[in-house]
């Protein structure tokens, strides 16, 4: 009796993605919110479908691991942190505004988001095994730091960038958590008025600044 050929197919969700062509978009922000609650190796493809309300092979369709899946949000995460530095200093004028911004950002917006303060910390561990997300942190690094030579020089900038990224660190790790006034200090310090001369320095383009940028046009297309 002759066999019949094994024919195999894909996933249905390729119609479904035909119907719903911000699926993949809409993953990839489940992802980070997953991420955020139960850490890396708890968002599986499994958990990031059942939290979006998608069937299972539409991670698997759109992302061809479950490490490529992580790294487009971690990515995503970071674009996402960007634009909050960026909408923080816009607009900066003179030194007191930026020390004023610089407090605000690392007080309200990097540390006092808890669930924005996993993911971060979840690229951090994960930099220093695998070199792709070595890769984002790397973009994360010097996107920032770009950002910051915008307002300051460029020892200046390192300085500011390096503090920002020990005290999250610090504020996952302990109860201890360093106040405004504390932090304003160390700021004058770092940047004294001297240092205050915006210079003609870019942002690069990476896939963090990238995505921002993407996220921000298909937002104004919504619109």
């Amino acid at each position: 009796m002759r066999k019949e050929p094994r024919v195999t197919t894909r996933p249905a969700v390729s119609k479904q993605g035909q119907r719903d062509p911000g699926r993949r978009d809409r993953l990839v922000d489940v992802a980070v919110e997953v991420i955020a609650e139960r850490g890396v190796a708890g968002a599986t493809h499994r958990a990031v479908a059942e939290a979006a309300g998608v069937p299972l092979g539409s991670t698997t369709y759109y992302f061809k691991s479950l490490e490529d899946l992580h790294a487009e949000a971690i990515t995503r995460h970071a674009a996402n942190i960007f634009g909050v530095f960026q909408a923080r200093l816009e607009g900066v004028r003179s030194r007191e505004q930026l020390l004023d911004s610089l407090v605000d950002l690392v007080i309200e917006d990097l540390t006092g988001d808890k669930r924005g303060l996993v993911v971060t910390i979840e690229l951090y561990a994960l930099a220093t095994r695998k070199a792709a997300f070595f890769d984002i942190a790397d973009d994360w690094v010097r996107v920032t730091q770009a950002l910051f030579e915008l307002h300051m020089d460029e020892e200046a900038a390192q300085a500011v960038n390096a503090l920002i990224e020990g005290i999250v660190i610090h504020s996952a790790l302990s109860s201890t958590h360093i106040t405004s006034q504390h932090l304003r200090r160390q700021l004058e310090q770092l940047v004294p008025n001297a240092s205050f001369s915006p210079s003609r320095a870019t942002v690069p383009s990476t896939p963090v600044s990238e995505q921002l940028v993407a996220a921000r046009a298909a937002a104004q297309d919504q619109g």
